[in-house]
């Protein structure tokens, strides 16, 4: 593995090791008035996993076709405006 993919690995780990630390959070949250802060941050987490998972994946080929990921969204394809310079 390259060294920009092992960084990309280890910082993807250690967004999920914060988002199940924020899932733990918010149980301990739930019906108290910090519940809501919890779930936002478990939110937040979330998306951020999301987010490096879409970058490792692309990293180690997750492109499909035209389609590439782009803040954690798979963008491009068939009929897309952001279609690469083959489509």
């Amino acid at each position: 593995m390259s060294i920009a993919l092992d960084d990309a690995v280890d910082r993807l780990n250690v967004a999920l090791v914060e988002r199940d630390r924020l899932e733990g959070c918010l149980h301990t949250a739930a019906g108290t008035t910090g519940e809501y802060a919890a779930y936002r941050l478990l939110w937040d987490a979330r998306e951020e996993v999301m987010a490096r998972q879409a970058l490792v994946d692309n990293m180690i080929g997750g492109r499909v076709g035209n389609q590439a990921w782009v803040n954690g969204r798979a963008v491009g394809g068939e009929g897309s405006i952001f279609r690469g310079a083959e489509g």
